[in-house]
């Protein structure tokens, strides 16, 4: 049988060398290299493509897995992720902008309204015949450079409401697949069942709220980006080739809330 084993946040992956420094540290973490396989992560894997590149030097059968979720959620738990890692690394309390600066031209710790353009991110890897508008749209986000990177690896993408499925039948369908997609011989356990990394339950008066008020232009724009980006993946990106999606009508579902206002739908982040 085979094992799986995280090798936890590795964003060195986007060094010159970025391959070179992955194996040893891939090594490090256990004795049998030979009936294991691994994964790493980096919230920037996506979006700086230089870390495909450096995996595609190790490796010509590296699987992607992406996670996307509804952009006001994501800029609301990444930006409080941010604010506890500076809390606990005791940096500088007043290095913390305010919510409303990180627009389209303004980042902190990569957290922006210009990053929530999740389909900007995915194409990139060029798995969909990119027109005129779509070039245009990725030349006009001007935060980060963008590179038009071709990969052979095959991408799952998912939701985070499927990952944190309630319906248990559904959830283990997901897993069914996602083990199917990654070659497992050995079932995932409930996602339900496993400790969560990255938990504090400690609130820091930093948080964002993105429901206050004052944040309601901050949020119709995150709705704005949602909008164009689950158009994309709902409609070309999830159904070429190379890309792998569990349970469409669950997907397409939760995308469908991308252009609506969390904060008036109800829908818990």
């Amino acid at each position: 049988s085979d094992n799986v084993e995280s090798g936890g946040e590795f964003c060195q992956i986007h060094h010159k060398d970025g391959d070179k420094e992955l194996l040893p540290y891939l090594k490090n973490k256990t004795l049998d290299t030979e009936h294991r396989k691994f994964g790493i992560k980096c919230p920037t894997m996506v979006r700086n493509t230089n870390s495909i590149d450096n995996l595609a030097k190790i490796s010509r059968h590296t699987r992607l897995i992406v996670g996307v979720r509804h952009p006001a959620s994501w800029f609301q738990s990444f930006y409080n992720y941010r604010v506890m890692g500076t809390h606990l690394r005791n940096e500088s309390l007043s290095d913390i902008p305010n919510p409303n600066t990180l627009n389209a031209t303004t980042q902190w710790k990569d957290v922006s309204t210009s990053y929530a353009r999740f389909d900007i991110y995915l194409k990139q890897f060029a798995k969909v015949q990119l027109d005129e508008h779509d070039l245009k749209e990725m030349l006009e986000e001007h935060l980060w450079k963008k590179e038009i990177s071709p990969t052979k690896f095959k991408i799952f993408i998912y939701t985070v409401e499927q990952l944190n499925d309630a319906n248990s039948t559904r959830q283990a369908g997901f897993r069914n697949d996602l083990q199917k997609f990654l070659g497992l011989e050995t079932p995932f356990p409930d996602f339900d069942s496993i400790p969560k990394v990255n938990e504090n339950h400690e609130v820091f008066p930093e948080y964002l709220d993105i429901c206050k008020p004052e944040y309601n232009d901050l949020r119709h724009l995150l709705l704005e980006e949602g909008k164009k980006s689950s158009h994309w993946i709902g409609t070309k990106f999830i159904y070429a080739d190379d890309v792998v999606v569990s349970n469409e009508d669950h997907f397409q579902s939760a995308l469908s809330t991308w252009g609506k206002d969390p904060c008036k739908t109800g829908q818990r982040f």
